[in-house]
């Protein structure tokens, strides 16, 4: 079994980072001190007993506000099965107003020795460690999802089912290409009503996180491989060149050619 943890480390002492690139989803979990994070160019403050989640589909930055600072820090492969798990939709779904922190600081305790033992499995060739940081990255993703606000829990709606299916399908196989009709027949709803429900659901349109995806695997691409812009934007579901470096601009604020300069690995 693979482990699905890119990283999880515990560190302390200031930090400032611009906007960066990793193919992971991320979680901060703030032990001591504050910190601000900047979000599609959207600013917060966290503070100690905060979680803070990033998506992979989010360009973000944390600078350190004060002298003391204390973190566990921890990146989650997107491609593993702890996709499946329904609190996972805490990384993609977060409708207007829900922001990326979390506040847990009446439990601080119990996410501070999950944390601690999730970098004790990484740290250590413990046996079945891959099982046991699935269990552990469960157990976590789920006492995050009952700390959201009440109206934004859909784990036993039907509707959610509906969304969370479409959004693995656009996250796995973005490069087919659908249209909201075909959609709407498949689930046997309205186009309005799916677009209405995706949207509450998410916060994105459906064609907003069709597109959101795609530029995902498109930055994987150009940083992880020697593909070529026109294999990528074959491989990605773009309808031609142009399109893929006018959209890329667009949501990156630079071109497919400079981010590949900037990122590439290896």
């Amino acid at each position: 079994m693979q482990s699905i943890i890119h990283s999880a480390y515990y560190s302390s002492g200031e930090m400032n980072r611009n906007f960066h690139y990793h193919d992971c989803h991320e979680i901060i979990f703030l032990l001591k001190g504050s910190i601000e994070i900047c979000v599609n160019q959207a600013k917060t403050i966290a503070h100690a007993g905060q979680v803070v989640i990033f998506s992979r589909y989010e360009n973000h930055s944390v600078s350190v506000l004060t002298d003391e600072y204390e973190r566990y820090v921890m990146r989650i492969s997107p491609f593993s099965d702890v996709n499946t798990i329904k609190a996972y939709s805490l990384f993609l779904n977060r409708p207007s107003g829900s922001g990326n922190i979390f506040d847990v600081s009446d439990c601080a305790d119990d996410f501070r020795f999950v944390f601690s033992r999730i970098v004790d499995e990484l740290e250590n060739d413990n046996v079945m460690s891959p099982e046991m940081q699935q269990s552990l990255i469960s157990l976590l993703m789920i006492m995050l999802y009952r700390k959201c606000n009440i109206e934004h829990v859909y784990v036993d709606d039907n509707k959610f089912n509906m969304i969370f299916e479409i959004q693995r399908r656009f996250e796995t196989e973005c490069r087919k290409q659908y249209t909201l009709d075909s959609l709407a027949r498949e689930y046997h709803v309205s186009k309005s009503t799916l677009s209405h429900q995706f949207k509450m659901i998410t916060g994105f349109s459906v064609f907003k996180y069709l597109n959101a995806c795609r530029i995902a695997s498109a930055k994987y691409f150009l940083t992880k491989t020697n593909h070529t812009v026109g294999e990528i934007v074959e491989r990605c579901g773009f309808t031609d060149n142009s399109n893929f470096t006018q959209t890329f601009r667009k949501n990156v604020n630079m071109t497919p050619t400079e981010f590949r300069k900037k990122y590439k690995t290896g």
